[in-house]
């Protein structure tokens, strides 16, 4: 496990939700060098997964996806003009 930056560590404090000082950057250097002794003595294998189950995106409307086409440009129905199966 690589070491966490001065930015990661304020990044994951701020992510708990706690005031960012040096006290609380120290607690989590210790809590991390903690962590990694634990697994080196436990010789553990194997893999990690993770899950997203909510993922937020912005609303979208119709003029999300208005745009001004550039001058001396054309505008195609497809970029292979029918090779993959269109027929424009």
């Amino acid at each position: 496990m690589p070491e966490m930056t001065d930015e990661q560590l304020e990044e994951a404090i701020k992510g708990m939700g706690q005031e960012v000082t040096e006290e609380s950057k120290q607690k989590m250097r210790e809590m991390m060098k903690r962590s990694k002794d634990v697994l080196k003595m436990t010789n553990m294998k194997g893999s990690s997964t993770e899950l997203h189950s909510e993922i937020s995106s912005p609303k979208m409307n119709t003029k999300d996806f208005q745009f001004a086409l550039p001058a001396g440009t054309v505008l195609k129905e497809s970029l292979f003009g029918g090779v993959l199966g269109g027929s424009k």
